[in-house]
């Protein structure tokens, strides 16, 4: 199980960063729209990143390289690695309501 550093959430219309994820997440208001904080004993996350009409989704897992994510200002941090890629934005936004409801 891993722990994220997350900076999610929607800073302009159309730009945003969000995250789905098993784990226990201890987040504090950032700004208007945007949360920062840590996510904790997860074993499967969805990132899911827009910037206007386009969407972007991946999945992740732990594992023991750190990474990050980086979207327009907003991120993603900590020991994981990509697991599954989806850049075509129906398709990102059909796997980010599916993972939604069933995260494995």
């Amino acid at each position: 199980m891993g722990v994220l550093r997350i900076h999610c959430g929607t800073i302009e219309k159309g730009v945003s960063l969000h995250i789905h994820h098993d784990g226990e997440a201890d987040l504090v208001d950032d700004e208007e729209n945007t949360k920062r904080g840590w996510i904790r004993d997860w074993t499967r996350a969805a990132i899911k990143s827009t910037r206007g009409n386009d969407c972007r989704l991946r999945i992740i897992e732990p594992h023991d390289y750190l990474t990050e994510y980086e979207h327009q200002g907003l991120l993603v941090r900590g020991f994981y690695r990509v697991v599954e890629t989806v850049n075509n934005t129906e398709q990102a936004r059909e796997a980010w309501r599916a993972f939604k409801e069933d995260p494995e």
